[in-house]
This record gives C-alpha cells, structure tokens and sequence, in this order.
C-alpha cells in the first residue's frame, strides 16, 4: 500500500509541475512586438526598444487586440531616438515615458498623441499621430520619422525637430502638417489618399510627389531667412497632376515648373527669388500672390480666370492686364512703372498703385471700384469718370507737384493729398470753378462732395 501511495504521489506532483510550465508559457507569449519585459522607462537608456521580433502571431490574446508589428515599431524607434544629453524622445513629451507602455505614447490629442484602431485583421494600426507639444526649443525632437507602409494613417500633425519624414506607401493618409523641421530631401510616394500637405517655417532642399493623384494643397514656407539649407532648390510635382492650390512662401524658389498643374486655380509665391514664370500651364487659375519677386516681366496671356492679383515690391515695367477682363483685386505698389492701360478691367474693385512711376491714370473703365490706393506717385492727372463709388470725375495737378488719392467705400470717405516738387510750393485745392476748398495738402471730404479738384502749385520767387 505504501509503494502505490507513493507512485500516485509522484504522479500528482509531475502534474502540477508540467501545468505551471504551461502557464508561464503562456504568460511569456502575450508580450507586445518588441517588448522588453526588463525596461520600464527609468532612464533613456531603459527606453530603448528590444530588437525587432518578426514573429506575427494570433492577433489577439485573451481577447485583447494585439499592435501590429510594422506600426507599432514604427512608433517605438522613433520615440527612443536620443539626442545628444541622452534624452529620448518620448520623454521630452512625456516624463512617464515608457517604451513598452504605449498608454505612456499620449498625454494631449492636441499635443501629443498615437492613436491606434482595430482593421479587419484584427490589429490595432496606427490611424493618428500628434507630435506637437515642446517644453522649451532646448528639448526638441530629433531624428527622422519612418512612417512607410503604416497603411491605415489618416492624419499626421508634427513640429519641432525632424530632421526626416519618410511616408511611402501610407495609401491612407489624408493630411500632412508639419511646422519647424528640418526635412531636408522629401519625397511623398504612393500616397494615394493624400489631399493637404503642408510644411510650415521648414527647410526643405527638394520636394517630389509620385503617384499622389488626390493632392490638393501644397504649402511650404521658410521664415528663416536666406539660410541656404532652407531653400527649396528642386520642386518636382509631376505626380500631382489635380493640385489646385500651391503655396511657397519665402522658400528661395529661383525657377518653377507648373507642367501639367492644370487645376492649379490659387498659387501664392510670394518672397521668393523668381525673375520668370511660365503661367501657360495654368488656364484656370484664379488667384495669383507674386510679391516680392524680382520680376521684370509677368504674361498673363493664358490667364483669362484671374480675378486676384497682387504683385507688389516685384521689378515690374509694364504689365498687360488685357487678357484677364474678370480681374477684381490688383495691388501693384512698389514697381517702377510708368503706365497702366485698365481699359478692360470693367470689374475690378480694389487697387493699390502706390509708389509708381505712373504719372497719368484712367480708370473711366472701372465702375465698380470701391478702394483706390495711390500713395506716392508722380500723378498729375487722375480720371475718375464712371467711378459711380468714388462720386467725383477728375483729379488733377497744376503746376510743379502731383496728386496722390485714397478712397474707402466703407468709409464714404475720400482722401486728396498734394505734394510739390522742387522749386513750388502748395497754394490750395480748387474746384472746376475756381473757388478754394482747401489750403491743406491732405484733404478729406465724404464722397460726392466735389466733382472735379485741382491741386495748385506755384513756384517759390
């Protein structure tokens, strides 16, 4: 009886052995990829992500959704890249930082935030990511950010640091901002979903888009001045044939090809260093901000949907405006010009011609203008006729000095002012009878109240 005691004691003993080796199997497999159950974010160094593991078991354990590998390293990498202290980056945006604790990847979804969503495959995938928070500009980010093939990101908000940003193949993502980064060489590949991008105060060498036929709206600007490694030296949009916005503002730009940019309809370049551009590939475009460019010559021949055009502080010496009838708003300050035919711009409502060379201007062809700038010009003579807003006709000089005009329909207001020139000095405004309204060189007066003025001048004996 003892030995059969003993055996059934044995036997009962080997049992509980062999289940509590299964369990703790089973405990060692729920891991998440690329865990480490040693690290739990004590220091940087502890961040530091575990290898790689290619193992893709069940998607989920316990019920619970595991991360998929591909997405989930992604993420991990990047907020363990270090900088020189030795501070990863996960860290700068949460002190909690843990690299194996992704509810530590998310403190704000306006600052901070790796949002994930359970796909058909029953993974949870990266579908969000905000990388916007900094403490101070001393804890930037660094390092670049792989995001390729993390096929289920929509939105991606990023800022302060990257010095990179790969998305190839990110078929879903719709939008793209990123703000103070150094990007460098960037291309955007087999984004197929993607419609708005923009890379606000960023360096960017060279941009290329391939096969990224939703994109709508391009936006990179450079508020760093003439650093080189700010300039944008290549621009390649070939592969988004439906861009109908175009945005680069102060980039460095010095030559811009258009081909194939036929939806193009609004484009603001202002500040860059652009001494020609070719808008034959634009034959709808709307809206054109060009300032600040030295531009010596602009053809809007293939422009005839123009309606907005501001040019100001370019080099222009002339400018033909007859083959945009539509044209409402013109600001042309700042260009040495010395005339300006708007005898087709029976639209247009706003202009600002300040400091020009124009010495005579008629604008009987605009009965619709409400504002008019004219600051700073040589005027002698100012045809208002048909202006129905402005309420006078004509304003004119007499004598050694010119005429300058500002009017406001919003404020029924207008506003003369004489400047004499060399040798004369300013008598008074008259009206076409000849009777004195004012001795003041900037006169005021509600519309309507005069029809015709004439600055006097007379010369100093």
């Amino acid at each position: 009886m003892k030995s059969i005691r003993f055996f059934l004691f044995a036997a009962l003993m080997g049992l509980f052995l062999l289940l509590c080796a299964c369990s703790a199997s089973s405990a060692g497999s729920s891991q998440q990829p690329g865990t480490d159950p040693a690290a739990s974010g004590g220091t940087e160094t502890d961040a530091d992500p575990a290898p790689e593991k290619n193992d893709e078991t069940a998607a989920q354990t316990d019920g619970v959704p595991e991360y998929d590998p591909h997405d989930y390293l992604a993420i991990q990498r990047f907020l363990c890249i270090q900088d020189e202290k030795g501070v990863a980056n996960g860290r700068k945006y949460n002190p909690s930082f843990d690299a194996n604790d992704p509810d530590t990847w998310k403190t704000d979804p306006t600052a901070f935030w790796v949002g994930w969503e359970v796909q058909e495959d029953g993974r949870l995938h990266l579908t969000e990511l905000v990388l916007s928070f900094y403490q101070s500009f001393d804890h930037q980010v660094t390092g670049e950010l792989e995001l390729s093939d993390c096929l289920f990101l929509k939105k991606a908000y990023l800022s302060y640091g990257l010095t990179g940003l790969r998305l190839d193949g990110c078929i879903a993502l719709e939008e793209v901002s990123c703000d103070y980064c150094a990007l460098g060489c960037l291309e955007l590949r087999n984004c197929s979903a993607l419609t708005v991008f923009c890379a606000n105060d960023c360096k960017v060498s060279t941009f290329r888009t391939v096969n990224c036929p939703s994109l709508e709206s391009l936006q990179i600007s450079n508020m760093s001045g003439a650093d080189p490694e700010g300039q944008l030296q290549m621009l390649d949009l070939s592969g988004s044939p439906n861009l109908t916005t175009l945005c680069l503002l102060c980039a460095g730009v010095k030559t811009l090809d258009l081909s194939g940019l036929s939806c193009l309809s609004y484009m603001d370049i202002r500040c860059n260093e652009l001494t020609e551009v070719d808008l034959s590939p634009c034959p709808v475009l709307n809206s054109l901000h060009i300032d600040g460019n030295p531009l010596e010559t602009l053809d809007l021949s293939y422009c005839p949907a123009l309606t907005v055009l501001m040019c100001d502080h370019c080099a222009l010496t002339e400018l033909d405006l007859s083959p945009c009838p539509g044209l409402k708003t013109l600001y042309c300050s700042g260009n040495p010009l010395s005339s300006l035919d708007l005898s087709h711009s029976s639209e247009l409502g706003s202009l600002n011609l300040t400091q020009t060379k124009i010495t005579e201007l008629d604008l009987s062809s605009c009965p619709k203008l409400y504002a008019l700038q004219l600051k700073d010009n040589p005027l002698q003579r100012i045809n208002l006729t048909g202006c129905r807003e402005v309420g006078f006709n004509l304003l004119r000089a007499e004598g050694k000095g010119s005429v300058f005009l500002t009017f406001s329909k919003a404020e029924r207001t207008v506003t003369v002012t004489a400047a004499h020139g060399n040798g004369a000095r300013f008598k008074g405004w008259y009206d076409a009878g000849g009777t004195l309204v004012s001795d003041r060189e900037e006169y005021t007066f509600l519309i309507f109240a005069h029809e015709e003025l004439i600055a006097v001048f007379e010369n100093i004996s």
